[in-house]
């Protein structure tokens, strides 16, 4: 295996023990660990196992310590990402970042100059580029199976279930409290639309 990694985890929501139960499958640590909620840290806890990581009430509270860690995970929410991101940078973090990465194009644009500046890895959380089918199919573009590629259409259906628990009356349910959905759930789509031609967007819009 490659440098045993140490993580320093800013939100311990369910993407953060997602990742973090990853981390460990593979054998890194986990040293200091930031949320509000008792249950969450305590979920944390458990999967950090025998490491005992220093626990925070507020990921400002972590990010104003020397740092303590090889990686910054930045898993809060929405509208904390870009100052969690931006300070765990400038405190020598490399940083995982779940998307979105920040509210603003401006703001993602400062995270990214923040990051040069500081010498430092910026990654964000696409994880579909990651899954068999999405790399098979990628694979398969980049071996011209499929032909020379003149448009793509994609389709993504948000389950009702998940459109009521996050964008109805869940965290996410109201623009001026968090992103709106084209920045919420369909950074995954064009991310993975990207890859695939292997281009960037000129402009997105939402109707």
């Amino acid at each position: 295996m490659s440098k045993v990694l140490s993580f320093a985890v800013v939100g311990c929501g369910a993407r953060g023990r997602t990742y973090m139960r990853i981390a460990r499958q593979l054998g890194h640590r986990i040293t200091a660990i930031a949320d509000p909620s008792a249950v969450a840290i305590g979920a944390m806890r458990e999967i950090a196992g025998e490491d005992a990581p220093e626990i925070f009430e507020t990921g400002e509270r972590l990010l104003a310590r020397e740092r303590l860690a090889d990686v910054a995970l930045i898993s809060t929410q929405d509208a904390q990402h870009f100052s969690h991101a931006s300070a765990a940078l400038r405190c020598g973090y490399d940083v995982l970042l779940e998307k979105p990465a920040a509210q603003s194009s401006e703001q993602v644009e400062e995270l990214a100059r923040i990051a040069r500046e500081q010498g430092r890895k910026l990654i964000l959380c696409f994880v579909l580029r990651y899954t068999p089918f999405y790399r098979a199919l990628k694979k398969a573009l980049d071996d011209g199976k499929i032909g020379d590629v003149v448009s793509m259409q994609a389709s993504e259906g948000v389950g009702p279930w998940h459109n009521a628990h996050s964008y109805v009356r869940g965290k996410w349910a109201k623009t001026a409290e968090t992103t709106p959905m084209i920045i919420a759930k369909c950074s995954h789509d064009t991310d993975i639309l990207a890859w695939f031609a292997e281009s960037r967007a000129v402009s997105v819009t939402s109707h």
